[in-house]
């Protein structure tokens, strides 16, 4: 028998990860995982505002004074009957402020006493500010080319004439060359101003699949060069590459410097931005032949990276239903997949991704990995905040400063 009001579930294999799969269920006391979206029917005298109902036990509940204006602010009151006791501040407001330059200068006023996603333009000068601390940590997103390796032809690669040509990104000879042909040192330093981690592989260092002898492509456009003749182009060829310009940190901006380094080696590129909401359309409906994107694992291992990014698409399984990145395929590394979802011990786990993201990422190139983004926070003096792998920013992870 089972309390009143539990949530029971059951299958018919192991799920290692479903405690961190389950909402509420891996951070039970997350801001993240105790407020959800109310349906018409619950909210409270037809008030439109009311978008949440706190679960039981949660560290806060909605301030019934203030509850939530859509895309401006929630204001939190604490809980004080929680098992784990009342969190360190009485009442936390939420604020949305998308627009960078406002965030900042938000918390540089004392509007806010700390923001996230802090721009790595900023950094530098809120350093400079009395009373204002900058903290940064290694994030689990990865920022990520996938190429399609599927298609005979691909609606956005041709020759440099603007004629359809054979898809020559399904050589793999010829999406080493592209990724020799960036340079991630160069990226990092200059347009993320030393708030990256060059990549090889899915998952940072300290997460589960992580491979330490996987190091990033050396960048050579030598050596890209010459995989280019060896696979038929000495020519090169042309096509477009599509991505957001305002999703990820400097998106627009990689996607140009890309357009440049892969220049050297005769891809000539057509760099197509556009907002978010636009390019997140278009994946589903496998419009792009090569796209810059990102991606972050929401279990804390590189069991959903593979799930989306390497793994054949089989809705039945739940596989690729998110994104079907490059139509790449692959049995092996499909089996090898199966097996990992449903081993318990962490280490053998890790093992049989580590296989995985060797076989279908370093050998194959299914998605080209670029960097992993670098997670920033600026806080006031009055509170402290400790980074997190996670890019979220949670309010019972705050406390005073003493």
């Amino acid at each position: 028998m089972y309390p009143p009001g539990d949530a029971h579930r059951g299958g018919g294999h192991p799920h290692p990860a479903l405690p961190q799969r389950t909402p509420g269920a891996a951070d039970a006391d997350d801001d993240e995982h105790l407020y959800y979206p109310q349906p018409e029917k619950w909210r409270g005298d037809g008030n439109p505002r009311l978008q949440f109902r706190p679960r039981r036990g949660g560290h806060r509940q909605l301030s019934l004074r203030q509850l939530y204006t859509p895309g401006d602010r929630a204001s939190f009151t604490a809980n004080a009957a929680h098992w784990g006791g009342p969190p360190a501040f009485s009442r936390v407001t939420l604020r949305m402020i998308p627009n960078d330059t406002a965030r900042v200068a938000a918390l540089r006023a004392g509007d806010v006493d700390a923001i996230d996603n802090v721009p790595t333009r900023d950094v530098a000068q809120l350093r400079a500010v009395p009373g204002i601390t900058v903290q940064s940590r290694v994030g689990q997103r990865l920022i990520y080319l996938y190429p399609d390796v599927g298609r005979e032809i691909s609606p956005h690669v041709t020759d440099l004439a603007g004629r359809p040509i054979p898809n020559p990104l399904r050589d793999v000879r010829v999406r080493r060359a592209l990724s020799m042909a960036i340079n991630r040192e160069g990226i990092s330093r200059q347009l993320m101003e030393g708030f990256s981690v060059p990549a090889g592989q899915l998952m940072p260092e300290g997460a589960l699949g992580f491979d330490a002898d996987i190091r990033p492509e050396r960048y050579d456009p030598v050596a890209a060069k010459r995989l280019m003749t060896e696979a038929g182009y000495p020519d090169g060829f042309a096509l477009t590459l599509h991505g957001p310009n305002d999703r990820y940190v400097n998106d627009e901006g990689i996607a140009q410097a890309l357009a440049q380094m892969w220049a050297r080696i005769g891809v000539w590129v057509n760099v197509a931005t556009m907002p978010s909401t636009m390019f997140f359309a278009r994946t589903p409906r496998d419009e792009n032949s090569m796209a810059l994107t990102g991606w972050s694992s929401s279990t804390g291992e590189a069991d959903t990276s593979l799930i989306n990014m390497v793994a054949t698409p089989m809705p039945e399984r739940g596989w690729g239903t998110i994104v079907r990145p490059s139509h790449y395929s692959n049995p092996e590394t499909d089996d090898l997949l199966l097996r990992a979802l449903s081993t318990l011990e962490p280490e053998a786990r890790g093992a049989l991704y580590r296989q995985i993201i060797r076989l279908g990422v370093q050998r194959d190139l299914a998605v080209i990995p670029i960097h992993h983004q670098v997670n920033i926070w600026a806080t006031r003096a009055n509170v402290r905040y400790a980074p997190r792998i996670w890019e979220t920013t949670r309010a019972m992870e705050f406390s005073p400063a003493p």
